[in-house]
């Protein structure tokens, strides 16, 4: 049996609507809707969302506005940018990182 490969949207590819993941994914170009996944999502230094997003795992490299669930917790990388609303058990945001957000942490993200 082959390893899944992630889901990227690639650098210079736009997508809108709604994604729908297993395993991981990448955003490299440009997303608007909804992302949900029960992996990680990226969102690369090129990588630029507008959306709700419902994942286990994210880490923001590029920017980010909208609502987001994480379960297990979220990373925001120096130089990103994320806006909007967060709800995780577990965030961490480096030096430099750009993070206006209401948040909302505890022992799990409740679920949707």
């Amino acid at each position: 049996m082959t390893e899944a490969q992630p889901c990227v949207i690639g650098r210079g590819a736009s997508f809108e609507g709604k994604i729908l993941f297993q395993g991981d994914a990448r955003i490299e170009g440009t997303a608007r809707g909804e992302v949900h996944g029960d992996g990680t999502l990226v969102i690369a230094k090129s990588g630029v969302a507008e959306a709700n997003i419902n994942v286990d795992r994210l880490i923001v490299e590029g920017r980010l506005r909208g609502e987001v669930r994480a379960k297990s917790g979220v990373e925001i990388a120096a130089g990103a940018r994320l806006e909007g609303r967060l709800v995780t058990p577990k965030l961490q945001v480096a030096e430099g990182a750009f993070l206006s957000a209401e948040i909302e942490m505890g022992e799990s993200a409740p679920a949707t």
